[in-house]
Parts: structure tokens; sequence; C-alpha cells
């Protein structure tokens, strides 16, 4: 992944790594270590420092205070009663869009949805595909901005 204007270097290291945890490059509970980090992706550890905290943030890693970085392990159980819990919710937030949300936040919701129906899920490699992934996060977040109580 090149390196764009709009990107920072921290952004880039943090799409890898996110795609290495989705695509199982990281195995779950596997521990990041800042200095291997820095020599697979050719990142200094401020950059990664940056970055590591929002593989935390989007649930794919964990930090313990002396034991550092882990990818996230997630039993079926847990998996399970996250979908349940986050369905609960959006199906609310969904409503909320729907009764609220303007002609501009309909023909936005309307085009993230064409454009995810048009991604591949997987890439050339057969793995996940980043661009999907994208329009993924892109037309759920668009689905909640009609809403007026902001997640």
């Amino acid at each position: 992944m090149a390196t764009t204007s709009s990107m920072t270097r921290a952004e880039e290291i943090y799409q890898r790594l996110r795609a290495d945890i989705l695509n199982g490059r990281h195995e779950p509970g596997s521990r990041l270590r800042v200095e291997a980090l820095k020599e697979k992706y050719g990142a200094s550890s401020g950059v990664l420092r940056e970055a590591l905290p929002r593989l935390v943030g989007q649930g794919l890693a964990t930090f313990a205070p002396q034991q550092g970085f882990r990818v996230v392990t997630v039993s079926p159980e847990h998996l399970e009663e996250l979908t349940e819990a986050r369905v609960f919710i959006e199906t609310h937030l969904v409503r909320e869009s729907v009764t609220a949300g303007t002609i501009e936040w309909e023909s936005d919701l309307l085009a993230a949805h064409h454009h995810l129906a048009r991604v591949p899920f997987f890439g050339d490699t057969g793995e996940i595909n980043e661009g999907w992934l994208n329009a993924h996060a892109r037309f759920h977040r668009v689905l909640l901005e009609g809403c007026p109580n902001r997640p």
C-alpha cells in the first residue's frame, strides 16, 4: 500500500497491520513486539506506538502493562455475544437514521451501498480485499450518520 498525501505514515502502518491481522498473518494471541514490527513494516517506534492503540480501539489487539500488545483472541461464544449486542444497538440506530435522515444522507447511503456491492470481498491473492473492508466500514458509518443520537 502506497502512502498518499492524505494518509499519514501511522495510518498506512495501521492499515497494513489491520489487514495482516484480519488475514491471519498475525496469529490470535501472538505478541505484537515493536522491535519485530519495526523491521517487518519499516516503521519507527513512534509510528507503531501511534498505530497499535488504534488496533486496540478496533478490538483487533489488546494491551497490558509489562506485557505489551497482542492480537486479540475471540472464542465463538464471545464473538456471538459481541455480534448480538452490536446488532441490537445498530438496529435501533438504523431505525433512527431512517426516520431522521435527510435526502442528502439517503443519497450518501445509496452511493455507499452501490460502491460496497461492486467491490469484491476477496482480492487477487485470495485474501480479504482491503478495498472491501474500507467500503464496508464506510457503508456502516454512513448508515449510522443519519441518526440524531450519535454513537
